[in-house]
């Protein structure tokens, strides 16, 4: 389902989420579409057990042997895996610039309703830089609303903008603070796509 507002206003909150990355991805500035980064299942349940062991060493105040920790995890994961499925936890994690590609095409659906036209402008505003090569944490090669995407979510979103109809789109990508080691020194200009650090001049 989607989650949109009708100001940048009203948009911004929901993209911040601790441990978590977000973007509002507006079109003419009519629609305002709200992503947040995704844990993979495995990720779910992994913290939510290590929460649980933490919670209860501190009431017990008595710390577990290794050997008492490892067995207790091992008890409860799949339990926690279990209860992550039953909730809708999805097996695979996504990055927020990734979940925009997969849900683009419901955005634009939306947007043709309100408007009855495609969009010609396209404006996302990251909460962070997208990842690069040089990240541990960068996103993996894999396949998005059909068509195959390079490593790094900078790579993707340069494919994704750039290619099929999204081509005839003007976009610019902003990201508010770096993440890591990523630091686009130097602003992106690939045609239809500008890809920079948020300019001061947008003040939120």
């Amino acid at each position: 389902m989607l989650v949109y507002r009708n100001t940048l206003s009203e948009a911004l909150p929901l993209r911040e989420r601790a441990g978590a990355i977000g973007l509002v991805l507006s079109l003419e500035g009519a629609r305002y579409y709200v992503f947040v980064s995704r844990q993979s299942r495995d990720q779910v349940a992994n913290s939510a057990v290590g929460n649980k062991l933490r919670v209860s060493a501190q009431l017990l105040k008595v710390p577990p042997s290794p050997q008492i920790h490892q067995a207790k995890y091992a008890e409860l994961l799949p339990i926690a895996r279990d209860l992550a499925t039953q909730r809708g936890v999805e097996a695979e994690s996504r990055h927020a610039e990734e979940l925009l590609i997969e849900h683009f095409d419901e955005c634009v659906q939306n947007f043709v309703a309100l408007r009855g036209r495609p969009p010609a402008k396209a404006e996302v505003f990251l909460s962070h830089c997208p990842c690069q090569s040089k990240d541990p944490g960068a996103s993996p090669a894999r396949t998005l609303a059909g068509t195959y995407y390079e490593a790094t979510c900078k790579a993707k979103l340069i494919k994704f903008c750039t290619s099929a109809t999204r081509a005839a789109i003007s976009w610019k990508v902003y990201y508010q603070f770096d993440i890591g080691t990523s630091k686009l020194d130097i602003n992106e200009n690939l045609g239809n796509l500008t890809m920079c650090k948020q300019p001061a001049f947008i003040n939120f």
